[in-house]
């Protein structure tokens, strides 16, 4: 490898606990996918922690989802919104980096909490993939 991805490497170990006390943070607020006041309090955070990329930042409201209910109506919910940070549109290359930030466990389901588990392991709803992906990417 060369000294360029050294470095980068080590800048990310470097920044191992807030991006673990993020992860933690974010996990501990349930956003299951149509948990709409979950979501809201997420994006707020994730607005927040964009913040010092600079660039554009857009909240950008979703349609809503429809599905079908048990008498066989469709009814619509509501979802949350999407973040939008653009930063140098004009630049010859561009880089897209996209995720979800909600998760398949409603505020009903059992597996709510988020904890250390042996080893540095992070447990908990959306820590493996979207809420740790997001803290990667920031």
């Amino acid at each position: 490898m060369s000294r360029e991805h050294d470095d980068i490497f080590a800048r990310i170990d470097a920044d191992r606990p807030r991006m673990v006390e993020r992860v933690m943070r974010w996990a501990a607020i349930n956003t299951g996918t149509l948990h709409r006041a979950g979501l809201d309090r997420l994006a707020e955070d994730l607005v927040e922690s964009c913040a010092p990329l600079g660039g554009a930042l857009e909240r950008i409201e979703l349609p809503p989802y429809e599905r079908v209910d048990e008498r066989g109506e469709v009814s619509a919910a509501p979802l949350g919104t999407a973040i939008e940070v653009v930063k140098r549109p004009e630049a010859a290359r561009r880089v897209f980096l996209g995720i979800h930030y909600d998760t398949v466990f409603g505020p009903e389901h059992p597996f709510q909490e988020v904890r250390e588990v042996k080893g540095g392991v992070l447990r908990g709803p959306g820590v493996a993939d979207a809420k740790g992906g997001l803290a990667v990417m920031l």
